[in-house]
């Protein structure tokens, strides 16, 4: 069986405390509910993160808005 050290790790501690993100989520004036996130790094774990928080964050009523770092200057900028 081949483990993925990285996805695990990631997916234990969302597992484990990734409540905290929907129970401290702000109420946005349309109603729905924001979750929002930094991920500093684009690395191996930063990507991981990113992939995972999107995965948690696919509950209807919530929006979900990651503000990602990275020391890389020509890493890609995405939504506005």
């Amino acid at each position: 069986i081949r483990v993925n050290d990285i996805r695990a790790l990631i997916y234990h501690n969302l597992d484990g405390y990734g409540i905290r993100l929907f129970e401290k989520a702000v109420k946005t004036p349309d109603g729905e509910r924001e979750i929002n996130a930094v991920v500093v790094g684009l690395g191996r774990y930063g990507m991981e993160m990113m992939k995972a928080l999107i995965w948690y964050a696919q509950i209807p009523g919530y929006r979900l808005r990651i503000t990602a770092f990275d020391e890389n200057k020509k890493a890609i900028s995405i939504g506005k």
